[in-house]
């Protein structure tokens, strides 16, 4: 009877640590992505860096990687009430010493640097080299480049403002390619999306010619905000722009898409296409075809 009773007040202890250690270590709830995202490309401290809460904002370090950084990732930290659970089921179950092995909880391990390995191990996230970014992939001729890239079995990654949007269309982010936050409107996430990359198709379009996705915004802005950021990143070799041969939307958009192309071809940095599509046809199957001319 007391050795019962004995065994019960252990396991308290154990699950009082537990709830302790649940309070004390963060970890063991919802968690940022942290600054270990695409460390295997060699950036220590920019990729995979969320901007920390509070302070000023223009001072804060901005998101950098693929992957949606609105979303948590929950990461499991080892913890003393942890082994000592695990010691006690494994010689409650009458696993002998010799095959269960040194009790964790008399390993002197350090939980810190245990948990800091396992948050960086949660974190990890490798990206392709040698990328081509598509921007406006979800679109619909986006979406057809897109997977005419992948079908080549060329390294690829796309830029949306809509995370789940993307991966609803082409996987998981990571699985067939890399999927960017971010806008053409906004310079910093051109420059995330950006870096190390190869090429970039620009085939983003505004619809409306009025509001913050207007043509101007989009086209004209989006492709001034692209030529900046390629002055950066000697690594990108060209520019591809999907234009288009007569007016698209509500209010046209040829305009703003020509002063575009002249954007274009007026900067000397990086060589560049200009592609312009006359019609898309979508058959049966979700089946597309682009005719150039």
């Amino acid at each position: 009877m007391a050795a019962h009773t004995s065994l019960q007040a252990v396991f308290l202890l154990a699950a009082a640590l537990q709830a302790c250690d649940a309070f004390l270590a963060p970890g063991r709830l919802p968690l940022k992505h942290s600054a270990a995202r695409g460390a295997a490309l060699g950036r220590p401290g920019s990729r995979g860096l969320l901007a920390k809460e509070g302070g000023d904002a223009a001072t804060q370090p901005r998101w950098r990687g693929p992957g949606d950084p609105t979303k948590e990732i929950k990461v499991y930290k080892p913890s003393l009430g942890d082994d000592i659970v695990d010691d006690l089921t494994g010689k409650r179950f009458g696993n002998g010493w010799a095959f269960y092995g040194e009790r964790e909880r008399l390993k002197d391990k350090d939980y810190d640097a245990l948990a800091k390995e396992a948050e960086e191990a949660a974190m990890y996230r490798p990206e392709r080299p040698d990328s081509v970014l598509v921007l406006g992939a979800t679109g619909k001729v986006g979406e057809w480049i897109t997977l005419k890239i992948l079908e080549n079995d060329v390294n690829t990654r796309i830029m949306a403002r809509n995370f789940d949007k993307a991966e609803a269309q082409f996987g998981r982010d990571g699985s067939n390619l890399d999927i960017y936050v971010g806008d053409v409107k906004s310079v910093d996430d051109l420059d995330n999306a950006c870096e190390d990359a190869k090429a970039v198709v620009f085939c983003a379009g505004a619809r409306i010619p009025f509001g913050a996705d207007s043509f101007e915004n989009v086209d004209v802005g989006g492709m001034k905000n692209l030529l900046e950021i390629v002055k950066r990143y000697p690594s990108i070799k060209r520019i591809i722009m999907i234009s288009s041969e007569g007016d698209y939307g509500i209010g046209g958009g040829l305009k703003t898409r020509r002063q575009a192309e002249d954007l274009l071809r007026a900067q000397s940095d990086v060589n560049y296409a200009i592609v312009r599509v006359p019609r898309l046809w979508e058959r049966p199957g979700r089946e597309k075809m682009v005719k150039i001319e």
